[in-house]
């Protein structure tokens, strides 16, 4: 008796941690960069948008793991086909070489939906967010941006964006750095990541642990993201009574500006 109620309660638990694993979005694309080596950036979401390496990038030590350093000149990761998206989220871990502001930078942009039309990025130009990391996009008539707040170059910063069809909202270190409601303009681009789907606008740093969900992660959601790193596919393994096997989830000794 007491081994089924062990058996039972180990269940329980499985059940627990399965629920509290899963997102109210679909993962459609993730990239650890822990390869370590290579011109191929695996999706390990299961949907296989893998992504290549163009241009001068290398596999350097990153937040967690391993990690892709851009040369700010020519490197960037390419995904062909550019990921359909309507409504979305995009997390990404990122650590920039030089002061933010000094040219302008895509850290992601491009997609089958909105083309180049929203992008996270740097900006040197003064009427825009100078120093900051920003969400930027056109509704088709006008341009607009959401700034992170001042960042520091040679610093670990969690960006995540979101939109629900409706109002796009972004953040820095897991807390909301702003809102608007607006629309997206259409278009059609690959997926890239370090640089513009030109491609052009060239990131130089570091990123690393980037995922694009099909809707709007909640701001509980991206705090654990950010507090517990992405979560590698979840295997669970019960033929025959076997075994529980659980995907290794990222943890950091890292330091995080959190200002």
């Amino acid at each position: 008796m007491k081994k089924k109620s062990n058996r039972f309660l180990g269940l329980l638990l499985v059940l627990f941690f399965v629920r509290s694993s899963v997102y109210s979005a679909e993962l459609i694309g993730q990239w650890l960069f822990d390869e370590g080596n290579g011109k191929k950036v695996e999706d390990s979401s299961g949907q296989k948008n893998d992504g290549e390496i163009i241009g001068k990038a290398k596999w350097v030590d990153g937040k967690f793991g391993k990690a892709i350093e851009f040369d700010g000149a020519t490197a960037g990761i390419k995904i062909s086909p550019g990921l359909a998206l309507k409504e979305f989220s995009t997390v990404l871990w990122v650590n920039s070489s030089e002061d933010w502001g000094i040219k302008r930078t895509e850290l992601w942009c491009g997609s089958q939906t909105y083309g180049d039309a929203v992008l996270i990025r740097g900006d040197e130009r003064p009427d825009w967010k100078k120093g900051e990391a920003m969400l930027h996009w056109t509704d088709g008539a006008g341009w607009y941006a959401i700034g992170s707040g001042k960042l520091k170059s040679k610093t670990w910063y969690h960006l995540a964006a979101t939109f629900d069809g409706k109002t796009l909202k972004f953040y820095k270190n897991g807390k909301l750095a702003g809102e608007k409601n607006s629309t997206i303009g259409a278009g059609n681009a690959d997926t890239f990541i370090g640089a513009h789907p030109i491609p052009t606008n060239f990131f130089q740093g570091v990123i690393d642990d980037v995922a694009i969900f099909d809707d709007a992660l909640t701001t509980e959601e991206i705090q654990n993201i950010v507090d517990r790193g992405l979560e590698k596919r979840l295997y669970i393994e019960v033929a025959n009574k076997k075994a529980i096997h659980w995907s290794k989830i990222k943890a950091s000794s890292s330091s995080v500006d959190l200002k």
